[in-house]
């Protein structure tokens, strides 16, 4: 008799609230894949006991780890030396699986109603609008992202690579005279701010279920990596816009443990203002999960502040400060909040800031609107006297880490009216401290000419002749 046989002839041991339990497993393979694939077992074990109730008394049912059945156990009879598989493993498999198939249903539905055609044009459009990018376009990538998840991930791979060849290059240029450049290196700056608000957009697109799985199965392919969320976060924080900053946080407080080890352990020697980044990173962490909040207030930054004048000093002051706010922020969001939205809505209601809005002005603004104006501010955390707008943005910063993907966008009509159309000026206030904050503009500093030696002079070589006879000889000096 084969096994499948056998185990059909032995539910007779298990009671009718069981039976169909045990019919819904023996029937799906894919389930019990899942379950079998998640259970550590024993070299020597051939079979393994799935129970259908308690983990002692059963009933089991009896599989072999090759998920073929064999039998099952009525309640009462042991599992005596099989690996037992508990009732909330496998009810945790089950709505795994499920979750999997309503996904891949979602995906087909997707297909068939054409909306991935929608989303190639959102997807140019993404490369394309900079920080005009809206939340409608926005809303439609993120509908479709289970469809596209790869090609998201790759172009936001590629994207950081080209970042930072084109930073190189365009370091080199005359960046501190616009008025000199070329039209070439005008459209290579253009096409470099093109690519940077791009990461900001993109980096907007992993913070979903499926992709936060896809990075796990990266990381535990290669550990080396570290959290590839995390790393992708702090390269796009890199940048130092508001929005660069606020969207890589917003990831990294979605990204769980993994990205909370890698954000304690980071490197802040080379660069002093990623101990600003670090802070606000712990407290992104914090305001997204209750479960590591504790352990992610307690890695800020505490001590007492450094008496120095230099540079690193100062901002191992403003990190501590920062610190201590940060932790009152994130204890008692409501308390802040409120003088957030206060500037943000007025940013949004004047965005050059030439005189105070008025009351209409103000009631003119959406509230989604006035959540989120601050984040479209091009001040830069690599700029020492813009540190004043970050302050703001830490009042802001649990609410903005909470709110849904598509909310971290302006709406169409109003990021055409708020946000100006992108320029070299614009892609250089934010370029010329981020390149000399990582050290890519080269020195502006003349070379010192040596002084010359005259004729007559003694040679400097040290020879005791006079220079003429010496190596003014064949030099192109006249003897």
């Amino acid at each position: 008799m084969g096994h499948a046989a056998h185990f059909l002839r032995r539910l007779d041991r298990v009671s009718d609230a069981h039976v169909e339990l045990a019919l819904a497993l023996y029937r799906d393979d894919e389930l019990l894949r899942d379950v079998l694939s998640r259970t550590s077992l024993p070299e020597s074990a051939e079979r393994v006991a799935i129970s259908l109730a308690d983990p002692v008394e059963g009933p089991f049912v009896v599989v072999t780890r090759e998920g073929r059945f064999v039998t099952c156990l009525g309640e009462g009879m042991r599992a005596n030396n099989l690996p037992i598989v508990t009732r909330e493993r496998l009810d945790t498999a089950s709505a795994r699986v499920q979750r999997m198939r309503d996904e891949l249903a979602r995906i087909r539905a997707l297909a068939d109603s054409g909306a991935d055609g929608q989303a190639a044009l959102a997807f140019k459009r993404m490369q394309q609008q900079g920080p005009r990018f809206a939340r409608e376009d926005a809303e439609i990538l993120l509908r479709v992202q289970p469809l596209i998840e790869r090609e998201l991930y790759r172009r936001l791979c590629q994207i950081h690579g080209d970042i930072g060849k084109h930073a190189q290059i365009v370091a080199t240029y005359r960046i501190d005279q616009p008025k000199r450049l070329s039209r070439a290196q005008k459209d290579h700056i253009l096409a470099l701010g093109d690519m940077a608000w791009a990461a900001a957009n993109l980096i907007m697109m992993m913070g979903s279920p499926t992709m936060r799985r896809r990075f796990a199965k990266m990381e535990d392919a290669k550990p080396e990596d570290g959290n590839m969320a995390a790393a992708l976060a702090l390269l796009t924080a890199k940048l130092g816009t508001n929005m660069h900053v606020v969207r890589a946080l917003w990831l990294l407080a979605r990204s769980g443990k993994r990205a909370l080890a890698q954000v304690k352990s980071m490197e802040l020697r080379r660069v002093p203002l990623l101990r600003l980044y670090r802070e606000m990173a712990l407290a992104a962490i914090a305001a997204g999960s209750e479960k590591l909040r504790a352990e992610a207030l307690k890695a800020l930054s505490t001590g007492t502040p450094p008496e120095g004048n230099d540079h690193r000093s100062a901002l191992e002051r403003i990190a501590i400060g920062n610190a201590k706010l940060l932790e009152l922020i994130v204890q008692d969001p409501a308390e802040f909040e409120e003088g957030y939205l206060e500037v943000s809505r007025a940013y949004a209601a004047d965005p050059n800031r030439a005189e105070e809005p008025t009351e209409e002005q103000l009631r003119a603004v959406p509230d989604d609107v006035a959540r989120i104006a601050w984040v479209t501010c091009s001040s830069s955390f690599h700029m020492i006297e813009e540190l004043r707008n970050l302050q703001v943005l830490l009042y802001g910063l649990p609410m903005l880490v909470r709110l849904p993907a598509e909310q971290l966008f302006l709406p169409a009509r109003w990021a055409q009216k708020h946000i100006p159309e992108p320029c070299v000026e614009h892609v250089l206030f934010w370029f010329r401290p981020y390149a000399e904050a990582y050290g890519l503009a080269p020195s502006r500093t003349a070379p010192r000419k040596a002084s010359k030696v005259g004729r007559n002079d003694p040679c400097p070589c040290g020879s005791g002749l006079k220079h003429k006879r010496c190596c003014a000889r064949g030099s192109g000096e006249p003897a």
